[in-house]
């Protein structure tokens, strides 16, 4: 029988999953085994920057108790059932409480004050049960000292009619005042009046109807509208079992490509490589076709004259001769028409051209007759000169 495999997730305290920050597989699941919490990995995202992964909701826990001052806020009733007497018509008398319906932060203190225990904006409503017994109507003035301070602008006046028949005159005065206080601050009622016939009277309970006695003052203090400090939060349930996943759903349209960004600037030009090798030489090319022949060169210079033979002995003077007529030069041919110029061909070796042949001696003219005397030495070399050119 095979073993079962045991599946067991990564898991480590909460610091250290911080302090190593890695980077979980996608679907893989990290466990902090001091806090009980999990993380569900990308593939990509680091440990710190993942959300922890929730399961279902667990059990609600209980319902803390409630804050002082939140539901139920600070509140106070009194009532006094004493007659109370104005013993002066100069002096401001404190109208006694002693008695309490029921309170809550709010108490009384001294036998005419009543203290808030806790700061906050309070409503104060009191009515005062007057009486007259005087036969003329007179005047009662009541207000509120706050900490041994009388109120600014806080106190009512009322005219309490005088005696009539058998009877006393009465008037309830009734007043609602709103104040804020700090802790134990307390507030107190005064009065005064323009007759010491005038108190503030408690009736009993009748009868025909049966009606309830009347006190000689009721007040009541109530915090307003006060959002208390919040109770503690019960503790939470146990996590349920996390669901199976769901699918995955589709794939979301790409987003649209952001801006290019600019280019960058330019690297530096990197240095010169080395010269590469000379290619091999090519083919030399066909040699072009010779130039057509060159004009023929300046005739060389007429070489060194013979050496000159001994002269032969003279001989007799001849006759002067006569000179024969130089015969008509012929006409000179018509000269052709110049050809094109053909292209210069290379310059040829400086030949010297052969010597044209020498013309034809023209016919010696008749002797001439003989001179008279011998010839002189001038004259023989003329002569010879001419002979032998």
């Amino acid at each position: 029988m095979s073993t079962p495999a045991i599946l067991r997730h990564r898991r480590d305290t909460a610091a250290n999953w911080t302090s190593n920050n890695p980077v979980l597989e996608a679907g893989q699941l990290g466990y902090e085994t001091d806090t009980l919490k999990f993380k569900l990995g990308d593939g990509t995202t680091a440990w710190t920057s993942l959300s922890y992964a929730s399961g279902g909701a667990g059990p609600t826990g209980p319902t803390g108790p409630t804050g002082a001052g939140g539901v139920l806020a600070y509140y106070g009733s009194f009532y006094d059932t004493t007659d109370q007497a104005l013993t002066s018509t100069t002096g401001a008398q404190a109208i006694n409480i002693g008695s309490t319906f029921e309170s809550n932060g709010v108490s009384l203190q001294s036998s005419s004050q009543v203290k808030f225990s806790y700061a906050g904006t309070y409503t104060i409503t009191f009515s005062a049960q007057l009486n007259n017994t005087n036969a003329n109507i007179q005047t009662a003035r009541l207000w509120f000292r706050k900490n041994g301070t009388d109120v600014a602008d806080s106190n009512s006046t009322i005219d309490v009619p005088g005696t009539h028949g058998a009877g006393d005159g009465h008037a309830l005065a009734t007043v609602n005042y709103v104040a804020t206080f700090a802790a134990n601050d307390y507030i107190q009622v005064y009065w005064n009046g323009t007759s010491t016939n005038l108190s503030i009277e408690t009736l009993a309970s009748g009868t025909g109807p049966t009606r309830p006695g009347t006190p000689s003052i009721i007040l009541t203090a109530c915090q307003i509208t006060y959002q208390g400090v919040t109770g503690p939060t019960g503790p939470t349930g146990a996590s349920g079992a996390t669901g199976p996943t769901g699918p995955t759903g589709p794939t979301g349209a790409t987003g649209v490509t952001g801006p290019t960004g600019p280019t960058g600037a330019a690297g530096a030009t990197g240095p010169t490589g080395p010269t590469g090798a000379a290619g091999a030489t090519g083919p030399t090319g066909p040699t072009g076709p010779t130039g057509a022949q060159g004009v023929t060169g300046p005739t060389g210079p007429t070489g060194a004259a013979g050496v000159t033979g001994p002269t032969g002995p003279t001989g007799p003077q001849g006759a002067q001769g006569i000179t024969g007529p130089t015969g008509p030069t012929g006409a000179a041919g018509a000269t052709g028409p110049t050809g094109p110029t053909g292209p210069t061909g290379p310059t040829g070796a400086s030949v010297t051209g052969p010597t044209g042949p020498t013309g034809p001696t023209g016919p010696t003219g008749p002797t001439g007759p003989a001179g008279s005397g011998s010839a002189s030495d001038d004259d023989q070399n003329i002569l010879a000169n001419q002979i032998f050119g």
